[in-house]
């Protein structure tokens, strides 16, 4: 809940009398509503108000100067960031920031009027993920240079105009880095330009290889990793990707439930995927799918795991409802139940996720609910 600033003190005055007359019970509600900067300032107006007034846990939390300042701007609070600063509360850089995340320019220049404080990197980057503000004029105003986080943050939101302008800048590590984010968030075309001007070596070859594929693997999209595979026809020595790579792909991917990247691997790249020569070959096949299926119970994805099994045609099993019960994923927990204990014996797992729940400090109830 935002407050009003007030200007008229007498206004501010008839408002607390009005407070006092309220039973605490209706004050603790309406104090819990609080955004974290009236916190703060509330529990400074008197001892009764910073009793009833918790700090909280709110997010982002205001138990720092720095966060403090930032929602405050952020929220537009110009009352209480004057009042901060004229009582030596440090990080006015944080308050750029807060005002930078808001896309408030008119409480930047507000700050610039009122302090002439420095903004700092910190509002450089909000202002480049948060705001369409002209982030060239900012640093000729405000006199600064551009750091590595900043590339990365251009990379992020693909703005490649900005990356084209300063290519001179950018040294072979960061473009790397700029071409894990491509991947990451899919911006094909920052991806061709990039790997189109970069001089490789095979110095740090692998760590940069497994960079960029788990960038693919963060974002989960499946073009990101068609570009990879593109990357690996023209420079092997680099971005060389076997099949068992797939599968590691495969299975973090499921981790995380990206199921179209996952499917995409299984029908194209998987190593024990219709290969099915030996009595082998096809153990560790369905061994491997297994694992995929617990990867999606770890990851508490109850659709992906059921996808998994109608299409790898898997049965569920006793260990997959502990497992289950091991990363307390209640709604996988309770599909398992219905299912197996039409079939099987359940009731040891039961009474490990009674046990679960009371370690945890919960009632019993969970097991309750299951069992209903």
């Amino acid at each position: 809940m935002q407050v009003h600033e007030y200007d008229d003190e007498q206004a501010l005055e008839a408002h607390l009398s009005f407070f006092s007359l309220l039973p605490n019970e209706l004050l603790i509600e309406i104090f819990a509503h609080f955004d974290g900067p009236t916190r703060v300032v509330g529990r400074m107006v008197c001892k009764w108000w910073r009793q009833m007034i918790p700090i909280g846990t709110q997010y982002p939390p205001t138990s720092t100067c720095c966060s403090f300042m930032e929602q405050s701007a952020y929220l537009g609070y110009k009352k209480i960031l004057t009042w901060a600063l004229e009582n030596a509360c440090p990080n006015s850089e944080a308050a750029y920031s807060g005002a930078a995340r808001a896309g408030n320019k008119e409480f930047v220049e507000w700050l610039d009027k009122q302090f002439g404080f420095y903004p700092g990197a910190r509002f450089y980057e909000a202002a480049v993920v948060y705001t369409s503000w002209d982030v060239d004029a900012l640093a000729t105003r405000y006199g600064i240079g551009w750091n590595k986080d900043i590339y990365l943050l251009w990379a992020m939101t693909g703005d490649l105009a900005m990356l084209k302008k300063y290519r001179v800048s950018i040294s072979k590590t960061l473009m790397i880095g700029i071409l894990g984010q491509a991947l990451k968030y899919n911006h094909a075309d920052m991806w061709e330009w990039g790997k189109s001007i970069i001089m490789y070596s095979s110095h740090r070859a692998n760590l940069h290889k497994q960079y960029l594929i788990g960038n693919v693997i963060d974002g989960g999209h499946v073009a990101a990793l068609v570009c990879v595979k593109q990357w690996n026809r023209d420079d092997r020595d680099f971005l060389h990707l076997n099949e068992y790579d797939y599968d590691t792909i495969c299975e973090r991917a499921t981790y995380l439930g990206h199921s179209e990247l996952v499917h995409y691997i299984l029908r194209h790249h998987s190593a024990t995927w219709g290969r099915l020569n030996t009595k082998l070959s096809r153990l560790l096949c369905r061994n491997f799918h297994y694992e995929l299926v617990n990867q999606a119970i770890r990851g508490g994805h109850l659709e992906l795991m059921l996808t998994l099994n109608t299409a790898l045609d898997l049965r569920t099993t006793r260990s997959q409802l502990r497992l289950a019960i091991h990363h307390r994923h209640m709604h996988i927990i309770r599909w398992l139940v219905d299912n197996l204990s039409k079939t099987t014996d359940v009731s040891k797992e039961l009474s490990m996720l009674h046990t679960i729940t009371l370690d945890d400090g919960r009632s019993g109830e969970s097991r309750e609910c299951i069992i209903q």
